[in-house]
């Protein structure tokens, strides 16, 4: 199990190779949140874990990484194979903001695509 200041690290390398682009108007920037957040869909039978958040508000735009939830959802990654993950985690995160800057939800499009799946085969809180 990689510690925080281990997946913070991570996440610190992961977002400096980022182009500069990606941050415009992310003034919130990237946050590591110690908790684990369940999905409001998740079932007890296969907990869905909420790995990363793009978070907009009056207040601004920011990315939440939840260190928690990816140590529930992946406890035995370390090492390269943990970036590799936290990597995904975090440039989804950054299509999300990408995409509210031009208008478009492709990406949310297929993350509802991707919960209805889930819903379908535990059943799904209305």
């Amino acid at each position: 199990m990689i510690t925080i200041t281990a997946f913070g690290g991570m996440a610190d390398n992961i977002v400096d190779e980022l182009p500069i682009e990606f941050f415009r108007k992310l003034n919130g920037g990237v946050i590591i949140s110690e908790t684990a957040k369940l999905h409001a869909q998740s079932r007890p039978e296969a907990p869905l874990y909420v790995l990363g958040e793009y978070c907009t508000s009056n207040l601004g735009k920011s990315i939440m990484l939840y260190y928690g939830s990816f140590i529930a959802t992946y406890p035995h990654l370390v090492g390269s194979e943990a970036k590799a993950r936290l990597r995904e985690v975090i440039l989804h995160e950054f299509r999300h903001h990408l995409e509210y800057l031009s208008g478009t939800n492709e990406l949310e499009k297929d993350d509802a695509v991707r919960l209805a799946q889930y819903k379908s085969k535990y059943g799904g809180n209305s």
